[in-house]
């Protein structure tokens, strides 16, 4: 599944504000690991 650019980037944004990838991964009913891959596209 593809997920627009502005979810991706509310994600990240609630991952750096909380601190916490596991939390947003089930806030958002996402995999840790496309959050992971999220990141490293982000540097």
């Amino acid at each position: 599944m593809a997920y627009s650019i502005d979810f991706r980037k509310k994600v990240l944004s609630y991952c750096e504000r909380i601190g916490s990838i596991t939390e947003a991964s089930h806030v958002f009913q996402i995999s840790r690991n496309t959050i992971y891959g999220w990141l490293k596209l982000k540097e």
